[in-house]
């Protein structure tokens, strides 16, 4: 009886019971969207920042490096979107290439950080006993200080 509610089920093109229909990658990312919006809102920051980061020369209204003594403290205008620095760059250019700078940083210090993470508790896991005593005892240590 049942196995013919199955069959038919599928026949007719609906699934089984106790099955969802499979999502789409837009369905999946409006779902994420809804059930962790402060993730959703970090990825589209990061995503954005990547793009800026890959299209600085393209973004950048200066070379970045490049002084003007012209442009000293000079204000926000068409020409220099954020102005100018001390010695005449142009800030807008500066913080665009500068996403560069801290994005390598960000990604670098977590990759970094998983490594050595990976290889202290892969080391903890295999040694066992004290080994793992000691280094889950100096990991609780670490862990009561407060992040900077």
């Amino acid at each position: 009886m049942a196995e013919d509610r199955i069959n038919t089920s599928r026949a007719i093109g609906s699934l089984p019971e106790g099955m969802r229909p499979k999502l789409g990658v837009l369905q999946n990312l409006a779902l994420f969207a809804k059930r962790k919006p402060l993730g959703a809102a970090g990825a589209v920051i990061f995503a954005v920042l990547i793009v800026v980061a890959l299209a600085a020369p393209l973004i950048a209204t200066h070379n970045p490096t490049e002084t003007d003594h012209r442009s000293v403290l000079a204000k926000p205008s068409a020409d220099m979107l954020l102005g100018g620095d001390q010695i005449g760059r142009d800030v807008f250019s500066r913080l665009v290439y500068g996403t560069r700078v801290s994005l390598m940083v960000g990604v670098l210090s977590v990759a970094f950080g998983i490594t050595i993470g990976f290889a202290i508790g892969l080391i903890s896991a295999y040694f066992g006993g004290k080994t793992d005593l000691i280094v889950q005892r100096f990991m609780d240590a670490l862990m009561s200080f407060p992040a900077l």
